[in-house]
């Protein structure tokens, strides 16, 4: 099980490559809250109503890095399609 130390360090970088990513991208997001908590049928989620953007303990304990960006990747895309909804109208 991790320690509260290394969840902090993990959301830390989650941030970094977020910003790295809208960067990359060219995306005007703004950056949600992120998370790591345990999810038992899901790697990630997202949430509009709080902004937040979760991603599941398991997955950033037990696959590669680069794995996990391309789940946080995934999730970005939610947040995009929600946001832009929210922005049309």
């Amino acid at each position: 099980m991790a320690s509260s130390e290394q969840i902090r360090g993990w959301v830390a970088q989650l941030e970094s490559d977020y910003d790295n990513l809208c960067f990359t991208y060219r995306s005007r997001m703004r950056r949600p809250v992120l998370r790591i908590a345990e999810e038992k049928d899901r790697w990630g989620h997202w949430d509009p109503l709080t902004r937040t953007l979760t991603l599941a303990l398991r997955l950033v304990e037990t696959r590669p890095w680069v794995v996990v960006l391309e789940i946080l990747k995934h999730e970005m895309a939610h947040q995009w399609v929600s946001e832009k909804e929210y922005s049309d109208e």
